[in-house]
């Protein structure tokens, strides 16, 4: 199992559709949710992971997800929070940032950069820890 994934957090799948187009290479690497609970499962299970949220104008939301995301860089400390959203909501950027974003854009064309980082991110997780029986499978002179 993999440490650490590509998690988007949004309620539609267009993020997370433009995200894979953009990059094949993170493709199978790529998770969605559309909910606290089921973001807090699969940092549980891949805590190294690079989060996506796509933010909203909307000001109720925003303070939400600024609290979310406080706790969420205690509660997992190695994963990385960016964010994606409309330009309407550019002025809750440097609560967003307060909070604990490392990245956050409103250009919802170009995501260069964000892969770039998630990319970067992802290569520096640590390995899964292997049983000593898949160690000894993988070092066999013949595949199977």
């Amino acid at each position: 199992m993999q440490q650490a994934e590509l998690i988007v957090v949004e309620q539609l799948e267009w993020l997370q559709f433009l995200l894979k187009a953009e990059s094949p290479d993170l493709r199978p690497r790529i998770q969605a949710t559309s909910t606290e609970r089921g973001l807090v499962d699969l940092l549980s299970k891949h805590p190294y992971s690079f989060v996506v949220f796509y933010i909203t104008e909307d000001s109720e939301s925003c303070l939400q997800l600024a609290r979310l995301i406080s706790r969420l860089r205690t509660q997992f400390p190695h994963a990385a929070l960016a964010a994606v959203g409309a330009s309407k909501a550019s002025r809750w950027e440097f609560a967003l940032r307060e909070a604990g974003l490392i990245h956050i854009q409103f250009d919802c064309r170009q995501f260069h950069d964000l892969i770039k980082l998630a990319t970067r991110k992802l290569a520096q997780a640590p390995a899964a820890e292997t049983t000593f029986r898949e160690t000894v499978w993988t070092r066999l002179p013949w595949n199977v």
